[in-house]
């Protein structure tokens, strides 16, 4: 049922075309019941995006925590960041604290993804994300590092409480990059 409560794309597809097919009906057969038809399935299709907006699936928070780090990040605000890693994950912390010390970051966009698969199976429960990070940084001594330093992330997330975490990062650079 992830596709309803994911994405409605489909439910308003499949709404749209019921409802051209009775408009259709309408205008051959001049049935005035066609048009109590459209109305219930709109009806439906709300009811369906509806519910879609107010159900908040894991995979949701672990690409709402996503943004919220990216914001952070991009508020140069080590605090809300680290606020996503787990207090065990040392070596993430150190490379946020190292990141956000020698740079400041201009832009921040995900231009793919994120990719996100959650484990219900593991105790907490636990995430992985891809995604792929265009950032324009500039030294905090002013010089530009990079106009367009773009790389591939992998993330691991654990569910503590009703948060999830961040515990692990792995980056891939672009071809012909170091």
């Amino acid at each position: 049922m992830s596709w309803l409560t994911e994405d409605p794309t489909l439910l308003l597809v499949i709404g749209a075309l019921v409802i051209a097919a009775l408009a259709v009906a309408l205008v051959k057969t001049g049935r005035v019941v066609m048009i109590a038809w459209m109305l219930a399935v709109a009806a439906v299709v709300g009811v369906g995006v509806l519910t879609e907006r107010l159900i908040v699936t894991e995979r949701e928070e672990v690409g709402q925590t996503i943004e919220q780090v990216r914001r952070a990040f991009l508020a140069n605000d080590a605090n809300e960041v680290l606020a996503h890693v787990s207090t065990e994950s040392n070596q993430v912390r150190r490379q946020v604290d190292w990141a956000l010390r020698a740079a400041e970051l201009l832009e921040v966009r995900i231009t793919d993804g994120p990719h996100i698969e959650v484990n219900n199976f593991t105790t907490p429960p636990s995430a992985t994300a891809e995604l792929i990070a265009v950032a324009k940084v500039r030294l905090h001594s002013g010089t530009s590092i990079y106009d367009q330093y773009a790389a591939r992330f992998f993330l691991r997330l654990t569910k503590r409480s009703d948060r999830w975490l961040i515990e692990e990062v792995e980056k891939e650079l672009p071809l012909g990059r170091r």
